[in-house]
């Protein structure tokens, strides 16, 4: 029990003895004592409002320390929240930049191995017909020096059997 309860009791317990006054509701009060209660319960009431006053600061102190680090909390785990959603918007924009340099890569790859195909395609074809043209114009020149070879086969034979004969009558004049 506080210092005020056990004063405000002894207030009580004095007026309940106190006597009463004939045909009236008034009581008959010893003054001295109930001015040393009143003296008492003023210097116990500021010292225990002091107390609940210092208990109430401290209290409010710790739910503002409480909160203000609750704050902090809260601040330093959106901001990791923040950092963390930067990072993976970093991340999925590094990806996408990835995937679309492989994807033009492949797309370039293909079109240099479409124009290298058709590149060797066409020199195959223009070195067939180069080929073929040269085999043609060796096969036509073959042909002319046939023709050459055969008439000066046939000139040289034409030339000795006239010989042969023209010798025959040049070995008989003389």
């Amino acid at each position: 029990m506080s210092d005020i309860d056990f004063l405000v009791d002894r207030l009580e317990k004095l007026v309940q003895d106190s006597s009463r006054l004939p045909l009236t509701d008034k009581l008959m009060v010893d003054e001295e004592a109930i001015l040393r209660l009143v003296d008492q319960l003023r210097t116990t009431i500021p010292a225990q409002i002091r107390d609940a006053q210092r208990l109430l600061q401290e209290r409010d102190a710790l739910i503002a320390q409480g909160e203000e680090k609750a704050a902090g909390i809260v601040k330093l785990a959106q901001e990791r929240a923040d950092q963390m959603v930067g990072e993976q918007t970093v991340l999925q924009r590094v990806e996408q930049e990835r995937q679309a340099i492989i994807e033009a890569a492949e797309a370039e790859a293909a079109r240099i191995r479409a124009k290298a195909a058709d590149d060797a395609e066409h020199t195959r074809s223009s070195a067939d017909a180069y080929a073929l043209d040269v085999l043609r114009d060796l096969e036509r020149n073959l042909a002319n020096y046939q023709r050459t070879l055969a008439n000066g086969i046939a000139l040289l034979k034409r030339g000795g059997e006239e010989r042969r004969k023209g010798g025959e009558g040049i070995g008989n004049k003389e």
